[in-house]
């Protein structure tokens, strides 16, 4: 037996009481790893960021910064769990400590859903003339900012309008600016206090980003599909 070995197997026996003899490192094995203790953060994001541009050529830095925020809130919540016993059953510790493939691909799926395309492309479906550019370019940074933050405010928005679009389908004749102006109008109605925050430009914005998140979304699901 080397002496690391031995000193696993005292350390191992110290913190359980048991006797050292009794610890079978037989059942122990070594992954070696690109992690390092000073950098492991900045590898395991960069790690990430590699394996969802792979899978999402499309997705943002942003939705990866999300990303891995999100998984790394839910690792530390969940690893944090000390209610459990020494006894507890291997499904007792993966439901309490650990994280499923579900969980990752629904942090994916909402920060995918609240990706912000870039301006330009808002700009081609929201056909702004010329004049309204300067203005939309504003509202579009304030989006921007508050996609990043996620206030409460905007996150309440967000629902709100996500909501008001699934019981509003639009119809094939209308544009998206149409169905935006429309739809504000509708949200303005229901909920007048939003009228005195939010803009109709910026409403119209964060309709067609969610528009395009969607369609996004949808070329993911179904590899049939393709821009034209």
């Amino acid at each position: 037996m080397s002496i690391g070995s031995f000193c696993y197997k005292e350390d191992i026996a110290k913190k359980k009481g048991i006797d050292v003899d009794s610890v079978d490192l037989t059942k122990f094995f070594h992954i070696r790893t690109t992690l390092s203790i000073p950098r492991h953060r900045e590898i395991v994001e960069q790690e990430m960021g590699d394996f969802l541009h792979r899978k999402y050529p499309r997705i943002t830095m942003d939705s990866v910064k999300t990303i891995f925020g999100a998984m790394m809130d839910i690792l530390t919540r969940r690893q944090q769990y000390e209610l459990l016993d020494d006894s507890a059953s291997f499904s007792e510790v993966r439901n309490k400590k650990g994280v499923s493939k579900k969980d990752f691909e629904r942090v994916i799926e909402e920060a995918m859903l609240i990706s912000i395309p870039t301006f330009e492309e808002i700009s081609r479906v929201l056909s702004f003339q010329e004049d309204d550019k300067y203005k939309a370019s504003y509202e579009y940074t304030l989006i921007l900012s508050d996609a990043q933050t996620k206030s409460e405010t905007f996150t309440s928005l967000f629902k709100k309008v996500r909501a008001m679009m699934k019981e509003n389908k639009r119809g094939a004749e209308k544009s998206l600016k149409q169905y935006s102006e429309e739809l504000c109008k509708k949200l303005y109605s229901v909920h007048p206090d939003i009228e005195l925050i939010y803009n109709k430009t910026y409403i119209s914005i964060l309709i067609a980003c969610i528009t395009i998140s969607e369609m996004s979304r949808y070329c993911r699901k179904d590899s049939t599909f393709s821009w034209v």
